[in-house]
């Protein structure tokens, strides 16, 4: 029996109805409509305003959770950023 790609492993979890709880940095982009290039200009700034990473040897990925926390936090800075201009 020949061992599954990761691709073919994915589609068998959505098949099953199982969601994905965490996300490569390509994933995370595609999921919210930016470019790498914009999170690697995100993720230089200080501090950073990309969602916290979690590092397991070379790989990097976003929890669900952390996409979860980095989005109130950019939409809460948003209105901030709105109620401080008017």
């Amino acid at each position: 029996m020949a061992n599954k790609t990761k691709a073919e492993r994915a589609a068998e979890l959505q098949a099953a109805g199982i969601p994905q709880k965490a996300f490569t940095i390509p994933q995370f982009c595609a999921r919210h409509a930016i470019s790498e290039g914009l999170y690697q200009k995100l993720r230089d700034q200080d501090p950073p305003l990309t969602p916290r990473e979690t590092r397991l040897l070379d790989r990097v990925i976003i929890t669900e959770e952390a996409e979860t926390d980095w989005r109130r936090e950019r939409e809460a800075a948003s209105v901030r950023r709105q109620v401080a201009a008017e």
